[in-house]
This record gives structure tokens, C-alpha cells and sequence, in this order.
């Protein structure tokens, strides 16, 4: 059945069954109406049941799919028999898109949809969406977790049809920087994994996404706000005027077979310092003393010489990140400052 234009259409305790939509929308209703008054009901009238089952769509709106005009009003009875329709998007309702909004929750994504669950089978969208993620990359890094924004319809579904729409993320004030922010939807889905923002290390930033939908001809383009919070720079790591933040040196997964890499036990200083004779460097914070040499604790660079160098050993470079604050030869009895006790 198609709709096309009619401004208010009433069913009362029908059936509606195995109808098929082989390749389009709506298997057993499509509705378009261009005005916004429109209006599409379903009711049971006098105890007797509505039945709406085994209809199929090609696309999407297994049993109905409408475009523009008023979400159809649907009477949650009893009496209202919904089994069996299916879709590859909207097994039971679809519309056209109506909100884009970022998607946090593994569990909205892997079962499709915002909200609350009806016993329809989908959620609902709240009056506004707002949300706050902190980011545990660091500024000027890539983001290399997923960071998913949804095209969501008046039933809080994915809109798993479309994976042809473009979005664009920018930062709605403020000095910052912002890479590889550009996507194509994938199945409803624009996931900005990869994403690099450059801020002030610390700071929230306000990110706009602006997608090509738009509702109607002459509506806005539909877009979506998320606030981010990037994390400060961390030891091992420095800021740099661009407020990137720098890892100095070698990762600490994959150690270099030189231990003279640059190291940094400021995040604020501007530059990786260079490996001091007296240590051992293997990038980031890890920094420990040779052979022969002592420091008084973790957070220091500077290294002594040992009156005795025998009771001052080289720890290895998991040692420079552990709670171990001595490297001296407790084995054969040395302990204490410059491991002379």
C-alpha cells in the first residue's frame, strides 16, 4: 500500500500480512507526505486485535517505511500483534534520518539503536543529545580507539541503509587542531578512529560534526556536538609549542638495543632531554643509573658517582619504572645513600 499525500489515514484493527517490498521500502506500507501536518494511525478499535505480520522489505521498513510528515502514532495494546517482519534496516518502522548523534555505548551499537528497547523491537530519541568523552590519547596523537557517531531515525535506529553520507568534524571554538576528521558513513556509522586533535593538553574541546542530510530542501544540514577531554601530557612525554604531546625516545614496548635514547621527567619542559653519560636511557621516563653510579630517587636525572663503584649496579630498564628506589648491591650487604652503608 502507498500513501502519497494524504494529510490523515486511520487503520483500525487490521491485518496486515505477508506483504513483500522486493528491492525498496515499506514491505507492507509506504508513506509520503511532504506536509508537516500529515499524520499516519493505528488503533484497535473494540478489543479486536491488530494483526501485522510476515511483511518484508528489500531495503528498509519491513512493515512501513514513511518520509517526512508526522511519526505514525502506533497503540501499544495487548491487542496489537507484531511478529515477523524484517528488513535489512527497520524490521518492523523506518523513517528518514532524523538526528546524528555520537554513539559511546558498545551495547546502542552492537543492537542498533538509542534508547530505551519497546516491545516494537527499537528505542526512542531523547529531546537532545550531549555527550563528554575523554580521550586517552594525548594531544596531537591519533585517537586509536573507535569514536562512533550514529545517523539515528525518529525510532532511535541506525540507519544501516546508508552508507554513502559524508560528515566533517570541526571545533566550534577555541585553538585547535584537528586531522583525519573526515568520513563516510559505513552502515549508519561514521567511526573516527584515528582522529587527531592538538589542543592544550588538559583542556575540553567542543567538536561539531556536519553531515550532507538534511530533512528537507530548505532545513539545515543535520549535525551533532561531542565534547572531548584530552588528557594531560604525561612523564615521559613533552609538551612542544604546539601543545602536542611528544613522547621522548623509544617506545616502551619495543625497547632499542642502545640504552642512550632521549628521556624527559617533565611533561612540562619543551624537549626531550639528551641521555646523560651517567645512565642508561631507554625513551620515555625510562632512565636509570650505570654501573658505578646512584641517584637519589626516581624523579631525578642527576646521578652520582659511587665511592665504592662495585655497590652501585646498572638495573635493567624495567627497574626505572618500578617502585624501586636503590640500585645498589643489597645482595652483599650495600644499602643507604651512595650505597656506602
Amino acid at each position: 500500500l502507498t500513501l502519497s499525500n494524504i494529510n490523515d489515514f486511520r487503520f483500525s484493527s487490521s491485518t496486515v500480512d505477508s506483504n513483500i517490498a522486493v528491492s525498496g521500502a515499506g514491505g507492507g506500507i509506504a508513506s509520503d507526505c511532504p506536509q508537516k501536518e500529515c499524520q499516519i494511525e493505528f488503533n484497535v478499535a473494540d478489543e479486536k486485535k491488530f494483526i501485522i505480520k510476515n511483511n518484508r522489505a528489500g531495503l528498509k521498513g519491513g512493515f512501513m517505511f514513511w518520509t517526512q510528515g508526522q511519526a505514525p502514532i502506533l497503540e501499544h495494546s495487548v491487542n496489537m500483534i507484531v511478529e515477523n517482519n524484517s528488513a535489512p534496516y527497520g524490521n518492523f518502522l523506518a523513517s528518514e534520518p532524523f538526528k546524528i548523534v555520537a554513539m559511546l555505548s558498545p551495547k546502542c551499537i552492537e543492537r542498533g539503536f538509542i534508547g530505551e528497547p519497546s516491545r516494537f523491537g527499537f528505542g526512542s530519541v531523547p529531546e537532545s543529545v550531549e555527550a563528554t568523552k575523554s580521550l586517552s590519547a594525548s594531544s596531537g596523537a591519533k585517537y586509536l580507539e573507535d569514536l562512533y557517531f550514529g545517523i539515528i531515525d525518529e525510532y532511535g535506529q541506525v540507519v544501516s541503509a546508508d552508507s554513502e553520507t559524508l560528515a566533517i568534524l570541526s571545533a566550534s571554538g577555541g585553538e585547535v587542531k584537528i586531522e583525519n576528521g573526515n568520513r563516510t558513513a559505513v552502515k549508519g556509522l561514521f567511526n573516527f578512529k584515528g582522529l587527531q586533535v592538538t589542543s592544550e593538553p588538559g583542556s575540553t574541546i567542543s567538536l561539531l560534526l556536519t553531515s550532507t542530510i538534511r530533512r528537507s530542501t530548505d532545513s539545515p544540514f543535520l549535525t551533532s556536538s561531542l565534547f572531548l577531554t584530552l588528557r594531560t601530557c604525561q612523564t615521559g612525554e613533552v609538551q612542544t609549542p604546539t601543545n602536542a604531546c611528544f613522547p621522548c625516545g623509544a617506545s616502551t614496548t619495543s625497547l632499542p638495543a642502545s640504552p642512550t635514547q632521549p628521556y624527559s621527567l617533565d611533561p612540562k619542559t619543551p624537549r626531550c632531554k639528551s641521555c646523560p653519560s651517567e645512565a642508561n636511557c631507554w625513551g620515555g621516563s625510562q632512565i636509570a643509573p650505570r654501573a658505578g653510579y646512584w641517584r637519589a630517587s626516581l624523579s631525578t636525572d642527576e646521578f652520582i658517582s659511587c665511592p665504592n663503584p662495585d655497590a652501585c649496579l646498572s638495573p635493567p630498564p624495567s627497574w626505572s619504572s618500578s617502585t624501586a628506589t636503590s640500585n645498589c648491591d643489597h645482595q652483599n650487604g650495600y644499602t643507604g645513600t651512595l650505597c656506602a652503608s
